[in-house]
């Protein structure tokens, strides 16, 4: 049997087959095309093998057929090459054919149709290309990395946020690009974190990290880590949520929490003190009264006893304007800032004590401005036309014309967030009530007031707007 027994025996299956099947004989001749071949050759199905050249089957391949290709011929090792016949796609094995005596024979070319493959292949690529470009606009800060914390690929929103090139961290650490100014034990924790996501029983994991950006602007986040599989590798994926605002309105509340606690305390405790002396002194002097005897009261008693009753009210009156403070900070409208103490107005129609609260202003701080109004209506009228307001606001409660609780309804009705300060002489609980219930009110000041408590108010932060 010679060596084309192979390809006769299987001429039936090929000539009405959909396979391309060509033979090239040892001398570089095609000797046998079977008709499928022929049709996409554009050869005549009854042309004889014999008279064609491998010039010729280079020729009807070309241009998927270079010349390069031909050199394969004269190796003896299996080949392959795709060719576009008819508009279709082929991928043609390159089979070497031996005869009885193992002499190389030549090649045998046989086709298959890849089209479909191609097509599915560049669908594959499409999708592929879309899922990445989903993957690059996304506005979650997204990232994926290998096991050992390299970054594989990071979006744009993930380089937005701590302000780097995603293209240049690819092959970079987590560590290095974001911890390498924490010390090793603050090191240590994040590793320990990232190592859980590997935990076989915990595949995600979350937690919360303090990370800093390139400026140095530091970023609260809440960290998701995944394991996931991609084309058979495992790799960690990463997405980050921005919690900085979340936190710090947590925060705020904490302190709030712990403000209401400390006033709890002092009501609870503190307050019951002083008052259950005065009332242990009243029993006292209704029962030596009622015995007949006479109980003296030195004024020392009272000044003590009345001492500790208006320490411990000041102690409330301060953990309340605190606790105001913060909470104006969490409802403050949007554009709302606050700096160092520049300006300060005086509104007391008690020209002495403007005098002395205004010098007391100075010698604290040299810087301050400082503009006194013995008219309540002139200054409100001030405030009325200029567009900027002063830092912070002393307000006599008692004045002619318009007093204090008047000039505050004044100004929530003209939209002006002002920082208060009401200053006034009154000791009146009900006016300290009152006061508090003012939001732009931080405190209640009794005159006269001091260089300490003047020095105190100057350490605030000013809270600085146009609009309540």
């Amino acid at each position: 049997m010679d060596h084309f027994t192979l390809f006769r025996k299987l001429n039936v299956v090929l000539q009405s087959g959909k396979i391309p099947v060509i033979f090239v004989s040892d001398c570089l001749k095609p000797v046998w095309i079977n008709p499928f071949a022929c049709e996409l050759l554009g050869l005549p199905a009854d042309k004889a093998a014999e008279t064609l050249l491998l010039e010729d089957l280079a020729n009807a391949f070309m241009p998927s057929f270079p010349e390069q290709l031909l050199s394969q011929f004269k190796k003896q090792e299996e080949f392959s090459f795709e060719a576009v016949l008819q508009h279709t796609v082929f991928s043609f094995s390159g089979i070497p054919v031996f005869d009885d005596l193992n002499n190389f024979a030549g090649f045998g070319l046989i086709g298959k149709d890849i089209s479909e493959i191609m097509q599915r292949d560049e669908q594959i690529m499409e999708s592929n290309l879309e899922l990445n470009e989903f993957f690059m606009q996304n506005v979650t800060p997204m990232c994926f990395t290998d096991l050992a914390g390299n970054f594989i690929l990071a979006n744009h929103a993930y380089g937005d946020l701590f302000e780097l090139d995603c293209d240049e961290l690819r092959g970079m650490n987590f560590i290095d690009v974001h911890c390498s100014s924490m010390t090793t034990e603050e090191q240590s924790v994040i590793r320990q974190e990232a190592a859980r996501t590997l935990h076989a029983a915990n595949q995600k994991h979350v937690h919360e990290i303090m990370l800093a950006k390139s400026s140095g602007e530091p970023v609260r986040l809440e960290v998701t880590r995944k394991l996931v599989k991609v084309r058979s590798k495992i790799v960690v994926s990463v997405y980050l949520n921005d919690i900085s605002e979340k936190y710090e309105s947590r925060q705020q509340i904490t302190d709030q929490n712990n403000r209401l606690r400390e006033f709890a305390f002092l009501t609870s405790h503190k307050l019951r003190q002083p008052l259950a002396n005065i009332l242990g002194l009243i029993d006292l002097v209704k029962t030596e009264s009622d015995s007949g005897r006479n109980l003296t009261i030195t004024m020392e008693t009272m000044k003590l006893l009345t001492g500790q009753l208006d320490k411990v009210v000041a102690e409330m009156g301060q953990v309340l304007a605190e606790l105001d403070v913060e909470i104006e900070r969490g409802f403050l409208p949007e554009g709302a800032e606050q700096s160092k103490v520049e300006t300060v107005w005086l509104v007391d129609d008690d020209q002495v004590i403007a005098y002395i609260t205004e010098r007391l202003f100075r010698n604290a701080d040299p810087g301050v401005k400082v503009t006194s109004f013995l008219s309540s209506k002139m200054a409100l009228e001030k405030l009325r036309i200029m567009p900027e307001i002063p830092d912070i606001l002393l307000l006599d409660i008692n004045m002619p014309g318009l007093n204090g609780w008047e000039f505050l309804d004044e100004l929530r009705r003209m939209h002006k967030y002002v920082n208060v300060y009401m200053y006034t002489s009154s000791i009146d609980p009900e006016d300290v009530k009152r006061a508090h219930s003012y939001p732009m009110v931080r405190e209640f000041l009794s005159k006269p007031i001091d260089l300490q408590a003047i020095r105190k108010i100057l350490d605030v932060p000013v809270i600085r707007t146009q609009v309540s």
